[in-house]
């Protein structure tokens, strides 16, 4: 018994435990990273006040989903068995 305590070799010189904390040590740097990346650089402020013509259709469609109000355009969906209409003129 004495004598295999004597020619075992210490943990670090195994490759398999390096190959096994290389993954750990890996994420533990890239989050690290991340997180410096994200202190370090602030997402800039939008003005919101100002709705460009490319963005108008998702604002329209934001505003409909939280006040449940029609969409200009919006397609009115039959029931089943009926035909179906196209949207009326405001």
């Amino acid at each position: 018994m004495e004598q295999d305590m004597r020619d075992a070799k210490p943990w670090w010189t195994f490759g398999y435990v390096w190959f096994v904390l290389a993954g750990p040590i890996i994420v533990v740097v890239a989050s690290l990273h991340t997180f410096w990346l994200a202190a370090s650089t602030p997402d800039p402020v939008l003005d919101t006040s100002v709705v460009s013509q490319s963005q108008a259709p998702a604002q329209q469609a934001r505003n409909h989903a939280q006040t449940g109000a029609p969409v200009a355009g919006q397609m009115d969906l039959p029931a089943q068995g009926q035909a179906a209409r196209a949207p009326s003129a405001p």
